[in-house]
């Protein structure tokens, strides 16, 4: 697959403030991609960058081996949805639909036609004349996407398009929503900071933090694999396991405390600070497995999550750390026992995280 987008070195400051630092990114045609990040970290100045509406400091915009850094907006061809949908209140759901086709300078046949075809594609056969206030907060997010692609756009931006729908509301759009971009082909970056939105809708994943990527990846890389602490704890729930490299009988372990535990990862001399991300349903707790080398923890805490029990669990050298077991009857608080997981369940951290 070709580039459909570049950035080069990306950045924005306000003042002092270094909003964007040095972004660079490469998004292949067709790809459906996801800026992820906490409030702050940059994921909406850079879509804003990359629709027009943001002036970068310095840095490149290419789209479709074209400069745009410096472009205006309405000389992209770039569809825009955002979270509170921006629609017409005066125009019919037809109308709004048709707008950017009339500013477009296509002739009314083409307008009717193209309206009709992009309302067959996201469900609203026979809304085209209600007005936006007659329709749901469902209904009118599918008109703003309808909007959007009905010109046939060389890039889709979505800034949090299911922020404003209840959650059974947004796990049936968003299964839609990727539907039609796969049909539709269009590459499609959408800013958000929902964890389970970006793994579940996205061929790539950019993690954003103070400006700057911490990783990009599919989704299987950033939650198997995370690259340092913040991405891990980020992307869904992580125990952060750190302790010494130690070399025993030609197997390598993570001392922590008195407890030498199997570890996976690069070979490191002995004494080395390392650090490993462990999923919470990885982590077992075993009661009646008390050993002198056990790691042993307490629990503190127990949550009931549906198919799972969330135990918190105190440890001596490591804290608090989390463990998801399936049983009818979790242990009690106070309950004593010993954290297990697999060498193959420990994923090794960079140390700049």
């Amino acid at each position: 697959m070709t580039e459909k987008l570049v950035l080069t070195g990306l950045t924005k400051r306000y003042g002092n403030h270094l909003a964007v630092d040095g972004l660079e990114l490469q998004v292949k045609e067709g790809d459906f991609i996801s800026f992820l990040g906490p409030s702050g970290s940059g994921k909406t100045t850079v879509l804003n960058m990359i629709a027009g509406l943001v002036e970068p400091t310095s840095g490149g915009i290419m789209i479709d081996g074209v400069d745009l850094t410096h472009q205006p907006a309405n000389q992209r061809n770039i569809g825009l949805v955002f979270q509170n949908y921006a629609l017409f209140p005066h125009l019919t759901v037809s109308g709004n639909i048709a707008f950017p086709l009339e500013v477009r300078g296509h002739p009314p046949e083409t307008i009717g036609q193209k309206v009709e075809e992009t309302l067959r594609l996201v469900k609203l056969e026979g809304f085209g004349e209600r007005l936006p206030s007659e329709l749901s907060g469902g209904q009118q997010q599918r008109v703003a996407l309808a909007r959007a692609i009905v010109f046939e756009p060389s890039l889709l931006l979505l800034d949090e398009p299911l922020g404003a729908l209840d959650r059974r509301l947004r796990e049936s759009l968003r299964q839609e929503l990727r539907s039609l971009q796969r049909a539709t082909g269009i590459t499609t970056i959408m800013v958000t900071h929902d964890q389970e939105e970006a793994l579940t809708m996205s061929d790539q994943v950019l993690v954003m933090a103070g400006g700057r990527a911490e990783q990009i990846g599919s989704p299987e890389d950033l939650y198997q694999r995370p690259r340092n602490r913040f991405v891990a704890e980020f992307m869904g729930s992580s125990n952060i396991v750190a302790g010494t490299s130690l070399t025993k009988d030609g197997k390598t372990f993570l001392q922590i405390g008195k407890a030498a535990v199997p570890r996976n990862g690069e070979a490191a001399s002995d004494g080395r600070a390392m650090q490993f991300a462990v999923r919470p349903d990885a982590v077992g707790f075993d009661a009646d497995g008390l050993g002198p080398s056990s790691l042993v923890g307490t629990v503190v805490g127990s949550e009931f999550c549906g198919e799972y029990y969330r135990l918190h669990i105190e440890t001596d050298d490591l804290g608090v750390l989390a463990s998801h077991i399936r049983t009818n009857t979790p242990p009690a608080i106070g309950t004593q026992g010993v954290l297990t997981w697999s060498a193959a369940d420990m994923h090794q951290l960079s140390d700049d995280g």
